[in-house]
């Protein structure tokens, strides 16, 4: 997440983790260090932010604390920047 992000979202108090990321790809393999690995020697900036457990349960994990993983809701940076635009 890039610093201008962190502070955006730190002003509005917002989780920059639930903001969209226009231009990102999540995906889920096997190796993710390995295939992190792969996609920087080849200049796509990558990294490992989460991991597949047993169970049914969805959650998000950040230090200490942990959120249930709820269905995508419209961007919470969205709403501000109309309310900019009025």
């Amino acid at each position: 997440i890039l610093q201008e992000t962190i502070e955006i979202c730190e002003n509005f108090s917002l989780n920059p983790y639930q903001a969209h990321s226009m231009g990102s790809l999540l995906f889920a393999c096997e190796n993710g260090r390995e295939a992190a690995r792969i996609l920087e020697e080849n200049g796509v900036r990558a990294a490992v932010i989460g991991k597949l457990c047993r169970g049914r349960d969805k959650q998000i994990r950040n230090e200490d604390e942990v959120q249930a993983l709820n269905r995508p809701e419209p961007d919470a940076l969205t709403g501000i920047l109309e309310q900019c635009l009025e």
